[in-house]
């Protein structure tokens, strides 16, 4: 075996490693002498019987020190198990008269009570495996134990009392295959438990087990027969196979598994096999003389077996106090929530479309009974008020409180109508006054009611939407609300989710398309730029506009991904645009939260480089309000982005703030007027003021000035007027796709007043 697969079966140390290797290799060595009647007489019988017994030594040793080793986790199974070796093999030497093999009671020697010992031994072993792989192990499992060694010790005088006579005071004989058959159960019920793919370990302790009591079946056999003789090699090779499957068991490399909960049939199987052994023995001592020993042993078993059946049924009932106080409230009684969830699932599974109500309710102003009498008094207001609502509720309605003064309340097979009805009734109950610190305290209700149509929802679904309800009704304490079924909010989640599907390339949940809009030299009527628009083309609602979509964005927390988006596809688009010979400059709008990724200048250069453009052409439009927070960390990024000569615009000025000092610490290239000053300065003497003075402002501070909005040409001559620069509205042309800018032709303008 090569120490790489060596390292993969085993967990151990190297030199214990070598030591299993040895023990293989002497097993082998011996089976192959027993096999070739090479050491069948003789002196070499002997020699091959010592060497036999230095294995078993040997791989006791190595049991044991896996129990003894520090550091390793599972020692006690294993230490159980190498004391039962230990024993076995001291049983072995005092038979080969190494050690003295006196009789002792019953007419068993001393050498047999050690073999014995074995069995014991192994089923604390396996009981100690088996807590660490099944949780919540019961402890009356180990009780099973001594009703299993009362009922094989009873047996066993059974069965000894009517061997033959050659057999007579051979207990051992009668036990040895009972307390294998015992082991044989503990095995299946051990792989059961791991679903029959028992790890490796666990295979081949119990592998070895069965190799065990398979050799004890084959002695007893042969003894029984009187045949038995130690030149028959079977039996030692099964039981040299027992002791190397349980030395790999113990040294075999560990694989996480979960940890499983014990099966109830599996709690129940051995104790009732054994119980039904027990009063076998009984009955069979009942119609014949049997040994007062037999009796006894059997009766003490079903003794075990009556205490066993009280622990068991004060585990059910502690468990079953437990489920009902792990789903009551414990201040008033009532179902809490997971009681309430539960009970909704089960409904939907029991009853699909039948249908249902959901109301949710709260007290109105319960935080001031709480602030000015005491968390104590906010409580004795709960509990009545929970009695009052219980005792107006249907049979088959359940209550339940979810948590302080939030109550909820489900009523199977009921539809608007019904839970609206329900609702008022609820609140009635609160018109009497409660008594609450020697002061009559009048409360209210706010209840909210959503109606379970169609398929099945689930609890946090309609609660969800009962919960929307609620808040609806407190508009006016006091009242009851009901909650459609298909609600604003949802759309915009599912909306939401839709988004974040799109903005992460999956199939069939719609495209992020750029729409562009014309920017016009005042006075030579040629475009000069474009305003690049992002647009979301969604599978089922069609176009969706910037109005929607970019706060959409921001509230999924992907504002960040479709800044990139456009700003990717704009600048291919303007490469394009430039190796076809045109030049125009794109312009890009920017979020605030833009300018606070440490990453945008660099993401912006290389963007530039890819695409070959000169940054010069690149506008990248931003909102007075993006330097409300962080003011430190925008600048810094203004600057970076201004280093690479990108130019910087001042969108929407005046609607916002308009802090001259935005102008002197931005360094803008251009000032972006709002619409909203624009669209009727030709009627409004006010707007026009504004906005002849800004442009006159700019221009003071060399600052391009594009006026934003133009509709008309009255508009459009005010402006001229102004001496504004640049201008974009429906005017000129609406946002249109790429392919449907023309950049070759100027456009007519109106004429000079």
């Amino acid at each position: 075996m090569t120490a790489a697969r060596r390292n993969r079966l085993l967990d151990a140390p190297r030199p214990v490693a070598v030591v299993v290797g040895a023990l293989l290799a002497g097993y082998v060595l011996h089976w192959t002498l027993s096999v070739s009647g090479l050491a069948r007489t003789g002196a070499a019988f002997e020699a091959d019987e010592v060497f036999e017994t230095f294995l078993s030594l040997v791989a006791t040793g190595l049991i044991l020190t896996r129990g003894l080793l520090p550091g390793r986790s599972g020692r006690s199974p294993w230490l159980a198990f190498g004391t039962g070796l230990a024993a076995y093999a001291a049983g072995t030497l005092a038979s080969y008269g190494l050690l003295p093999d006196p009789a002792l009671a019953g007419g068993v020697r001393l050498s047999e009570a050690c073999w014995l010992a074995l069995f014991p031994c192994s089923y604390v072993a396996a009981m100690l495996m088996l807590r660490d792989k099944v949780a919540r192990l019961p402890s009356t499992l180990w009780l099973d134990g001594v009703i299993a060694g009362l009922s094989a010790a009873a047996m066993g005088v059974l069965v000894g009392a009517w061997a033959p006579a050659s057999a007579h005071g051979k207990l051992s004989t009668a036990l040895f295959p009972l307390a294998d058959l015992f082991l044989v159960v503990l095995v299946a019920v051990m792989f059961t438990l791991a679903d029959w793919q028992p790890e490796r370990g666990l295979l081949l302790l119990g592998l070895g087990l069965l190799a065990q009591t398979l050799g004890d079946t084959m002695w007893l056999a042969q003894t029984a027969a009187g045949t038995y003789s130690p030149n028959r090699p079977l039996p030692d090779l099964l039981y040299g196979a027992a002791v190397v499957l349980c030395v790999l068991a113990a040294w075999s490399r560990p694989r996480t598994r979960d940890v499983r909960p014990l099966a109830w049939w599996a709690v129940l199987a051995v104790p009732i096999a054994l119980a039904a052994l027990a009063v076998g023995t009984l009955v069979l001592a009942g119609v014949s003389t049997q040994p007062a020993a037999c009796v006894g042993l059997a009766a003490a078993a079903i003794l075990c077996v009556l205490v066993r059946a009280v622990l068991a049924v004060r585990d059910v009932q502690s468990l079953a106090l437990s489920r009902q106080e792990a789903r009551t409230d414990e201040l008033t009684g009532l179902a809490n929530r997971r009681a309430f969830y539960e009970a909704v699932e089960r409904h939907a599974l029991d009853a699909p479309g039948a249908g249902a109500a959901v109301l949710l309710f709260d007290v109105d102003r319960f935080k001031e009974v709480n602030d000015s009498l005491g968390h104590s008094v906010g409580d004795e207001l709960l509990v009545e008020l929970a009695a009052r609502w219980a005792e107006c509720v249907p049979a088959d309605a359940l209550l339940a409180r979810l948590g302080g003064d939030e109550f909820a309340l489900l009523l199977p097979g009921a539809g608007e109508r019904e839970g609206l009805a329900l609702g008022e009734t609820l609140r009635r109950a609160l018109e009497l006054p409660v008594a609450l610190a020697g002061i009559a305290v009048h409360v209210s209700a706010s209840v909210g009611v959503a109606v379970e149509l169609g398929s099945p929802e689930s609890p946090s679904e309609l609660l969800r939407r009962a919960d929307i309800a609620m808040y609806a009704a407190k508009a006016g304490p006091g009242v009851t609300a009901y909650q459609e079924v298909g609600d604003e909010r949802l759309d915009r989640l599912r909306l939401g989710e839709s988004l974040r599907a799109t903005l992460s390339g999956e199939q069939g949940s719609g495209r992020l398309v750029l729409h562009y809009q014309p920017q016009l030299c005042l006075s030579t009527g040629k475009i000069v730029g474009v305003e690049a628009l992002v647009r979301w083309e969604h599978p089922t609602r069609g176009l969706v506009g910037p109005l929607e979509l970019l706060p959409l964005a921001q509230a999924i927390g992907r504002g960040r991904d479709l800044t990139r988006a456009v700003l990717s596809e704009a600048l291919a688009q303007a490469g394009r645009w430039h190796r076809a010979g045109h030049d125009p400059r794109v312009s890009v709008n920017l979020a605030p939260a833009d300018l606070l990724v440490p990453d945008l200048p660099a993401f912006v250069a290389s963007l530039l480089r890819r695409h070959e453009l000169d940054p010069a052409f690149l506008v990248l439009e931003i909102t007075e309000d993006s330097f409300m927070k962080e003011r430190t960390r925008s600048l810094g990024a203004l600057e970076a982005l201004r280093a690479l000569g990108v130019a910087i615009s001042i969108d929407d000025y005046g609607a916002g703030y308009s802090s001259l000092s935005y102008l002197r610490d931005l360094a803008p290239s251009e000032l972006k007027i709002d619409r909203s000053f624009v669209a009727d300065m030709a009627t409004c003497e006010r707007n026009r003021a504004i906005v002849r003075s800004t442009i006159a402002l700019a221009h003071a501070l060399g600052l391009v000035v594009v006026a934003e909005g133009v509709e008309t040409q009255e508009t459009e001559a005010a402006l001229r007027e102004a001496g504004c620069d640049l201008v974009q509205g429906f005017l000129y042309a609406r946002p249109v796709p790429a392919a449907q800018v023309s950049l070759s032709h100027a456009v007519e303008l109106a004429a000079s007043p």
